[in-house]
C-alpha cells in the first residue's frame, strides 16, 4: 500500500503546481443525475431506462439494451449520471468490495469500471453520492473521486474522447478524505471540497486548472495543472457546498 500511495504522490505531481487563492467559483449542474435511495426495480434516466435484478443491470434505450453483471448480488447503485450529449451512463455501485464507479457507451456497449481499469483497484467511499462522479459540461470528460479507505482519496479523470497515452488521470493530490467533486461551466476547471490542512474547523474548496501540453510523441497531453484553493467553509456550513447549484 506505501508504494502505490508513493506511486500516485509522484505521478499526480509531476502535473500539478502550487496553491493559491482564486476568485468565486461558478460551478456546472448536471441536469441528468439521480441519487438512488435504498433498492430499486425500475429507473428512468434521460432515455435510458434502468432494470434491476438482484446483480444484473439492464440498460435499455429505444434502440439499444446492454446487461451489465456486477460481481456480488448484494452490490446496490448509489447514484446515475450521462454525459452531456448522453452518449455515457456512469454510476457508482457499492458492494463488500467497496465503491465501483462504471461507465457504458450506449454506442459499443462496452463497459469500462474506472475504480479498477483507470484507478488502482480503488475502493474509496467517503464522498457524498451523487457526488462522487462529475461528467463535464461540453465534453465525454468525467471526474470521479477514487482512493483506498486506509490510504486516502484522489480526483481523477477521463476523457473517453481521448487515447488513454494522451491523458494523466491524477487531478489532485492524495487527501485524508474527498467528499465530492465539480466542474465549471466550461470544463476548465474541477472543484473539490477536502478537510482544511491548517484548521480543523474548517473544510476548503480547491481547484484544478485542466491543461494541454505539447508532447513530442502524442502532440498533446491532457493533463491537472495548477491546484489553488478557492474557498473556505466553516464545518457547520458543510451541506451548502452540495446545495450550491449551477447552470
Amino acid at each position: 500500500m506505501k508504494k502505490k500511495f508513493l506511486f500516485w504522490t509522484v505521478f499526480v505531481l509531476l502535473g500539478l503546481a502550487g496553491c493559491s487563492t482564486t476568485s468565486e467559483p461558478s460551478y456546472y449542474t448536471n441536469p441528468h443525475v439521480i441519487e438512488v435511495e435504498g433498492t430499486f426495480d425500475r429507473i428512468e434516466l434521460g432515455e435510458y431506462e434502468l432494470v434491476k435484478i438482484d446483480d444484473q443491470v439492464t440498460i435499455k434505450t429505444s434502440d439499444q439494451e446492454f446487461v451489465i453483471e456486477f460481481p456480488f448480488k448484494e452490490s446496490a447503485i448509489q447514484s446515475v449520471a450521462l454525459s452531456h450529449d448522453e452518449q455515457f451512463i456512469a454510476f457508482d455501485v457499492i458492494s463488500e468490495a467497496g465503491v465501483k464507479i462504471y461507465v457504458v457507451d450506449r454506442h459499443s456497449g462496452e463497459v469500462t469500471n474506472l475504480s479498477d481499469d483507470i484507478g488502482y483497484e480503488y475502493d474509496y467511499a467517503g464522498y457524498e453520492k451523487p457526488f462522487g462522479i462529475a461528467w463535464a459540461p461540453n465534453e465525454n470528460m468525467i471526474a470521479f473521486v477514487g482512493g483506498h479507505h486506509e490510504g486516502g482519496a484522489v480526483v481523477n479523470m477521463y476523457h473517453f474522447d481521448l487515447e488513454k497515452a494522451k491523458q494523466l488521470k491524477g487531478v489532485s493530490q492524495i487527501h485524508p478524505d474527498i467528499y465530492g467533486v465539480k466542474w465549471d461551466r466550461r470544463a476548465e476547471r474541477v472543484y473539490y471540497l477536502v478537510d482544511s490542512f491548517e484548521d480543523r474547523n474548517m473544510y476548503e474548496v480547491f481547484s484544478t486548472q485542466l491543461e494541454y501540453e505539447d508532447h513530442p510523441i502524442y502532440e498533446k497531453i491532457l493533463y491537472g495543472g495548477q491546484i489553488e484553493v478557492v474557498a473556505q467553509l466553516e464545518k457547520e456550513l458543510y451541506g451548502t457546498w452540495f446545495e450550491e447549484n449551477g447552470e
